[in-house]
């Protein structure tokens, strides 16, 4: 029997982090997952119930988030959260069984390889979510590592397996982790979860009538890589000309600017301006299959352009909803046959202008989404899930 330890500081109910735990754990593999939040205090760490032992490890030492991250990444880099042991008892952990130790987050590679001593045989994977490669300005005209790369290059002779995010990304880190054995899991949805008869019915009834629902679920942060000012601009300026739109956005946020924003508008159309705030994983699939756009605009001058694979477009193609993307993603030639694409520097007026084409010709809407939906098929995540357990079994000799 082989045991896999999952490490995180995601939320709780990531859908990349779930896909990972649920496929690994239907074939066969018992897992475990450990989650890290800064910001519970540690008298609040538990165990989340559920089909998955999951043990929340609170590491907030203030209620002050600037205090907590530095405390918080310093602890990461020394390895010095909670004691291993109390979590080894608490979940059931099996030191004498062959393990896999799946790390999810950089800043916790150095707490990982530290952990992994404690098991008579264990090998450390690295699920490499985005890329760490940009230099961040430490002091005025001084630039090191950003602090994720910053703990590759102090773990890398210690992992053993790198989980990267596209297969345009893994000759590159061939040579970022020489000594690992690298395999690449795009953010690619589960296809059974998703209601077809529903989303068919969607797309056939699309008329001059039709409320066109778009949507956004994700971060919200007015300083973060996500142009969230370019999409209340667009339903601003839609909603001014009278257009038959909703937009439902949705994503936890303490941006109080940003909140005041959503709260004006929520309040002068209540059925026009929808925010929701978190929404779970199954919500999301259901407000998705009710839509017919989803945004992804990344902001131009962010610091962050770099090719992706983000797990919001593939769902909307399932949901043969079409994608409106100003970002830098994979599959780019087949996704312009289905999506709004726009390039970095398109101003806000063209992207507007050209939504406001496609309003007017509701079976251009209805083939952009049926193409949507057809496509989605190449994209599958049972398709490429089974590479964790090409990487596990060559990492523990069970081939």
């Amino acid at each position: 029997m082989t045991q896999i330890i999952v490490i995180d500081q995601h939320p709780l109910q990531d859908s990349r982090i779930q896909r990972h735990i649920q496929y690994v754990h239907t074939k066969g593999y018992t897992v475990y997952r450990i989650n890290i939040n800064r910001k519970l205090f540690p008298q609040q760490s538990s165990v989340v119930p559920g089909m998955i032992p999951c043990y929340v490890l609170g590491e907030a030492i203030t209620t002050n988030p600037k205090i907590n991250s530095a405390f918080y990444n310093m602890k990461a880099f020394l390895g010095m959260f909670q004691q291993f042991h109390q979590i080894v008892e608490v979940l059931g952990l099996k030191l004498t069984e062959k393990t896999i130790v799946h790390v999810h987050d950089p800043i916790l590679l150095p707490y990982a390889s530290k952990i992994m001593h404690c098991f008579e045989e264990a090998k450390l994977v690295y699920d490499r979510h985005e890329v760490y490669e940009n230099r961040s300005a430490w002091l005025p005209h001084i630039y090191l590592p950003a602090i994720g790369r910053f703990a590759e290059i102090m773990t890398c002779k210690k992992i053993s397996g790198v989980i990267t995010v596209a297969d345009s990304y893994c000759d590159a880190v061939e040579k970022l982790f020489p000594q690992a054995k690298v395999e690449s899991v795009p953010n690619y949805p589960v296809l059974s979860e998703y209601n077809t008869d529903k989303i068919l019915s969607k797309i056939k009834h699309v008329n001059h009538k039709t409320t066109l629902n778009f949507i956004y679920v994700g971060s919200l942060n007015w300083n973060n890589d996500r142009d969230i000012g370019l999409l209340l601009y667009l339903f601003d300026e839609l909603q001014s000309e009278n257009y038959n739109i909703k937009f439902i956005i949705g994503g936890k946020t303490d941006d109080k600017l940003l909140l005041n924003e959503l709260s004006h508008r929520q309040q002068q159309y209540p059925e026009k301006c929808i925010y929701m705030g978190y929404i779970s994983h199954d919500k999301v699939i259901q407000l998705t299959e009710e839509a017919h756009f989803g945004f992804l605009l990344i902001r131009p001058e962010t610091d962050y352009w770099v090719l992706t694979s983000p797990n919001k477009v593939f769902e909307y193609l399932r949901c043969g909803v079409i994608p409106v993307l100003r970002v830098k993603c994979t599959c780019e030639a087949e996704l312009t046959k289905c999506s709004l694409w726009f390039e970095r520097n398109d101003s806000k007026e063209h992207i507007l202008d050209e939504i406001k084409k496609i309003f007017n010709d509701p079976t251009k809407i209805q083939e952009m989404m049926m193409c949507a939906y057809r496509m989605s098929e190449m994209f599958s995540y049972e398709n490429v899930a089974k590479r964790y357990l090409l990487i596990y079994d060559d990492l523990l000799g069970l081939e």
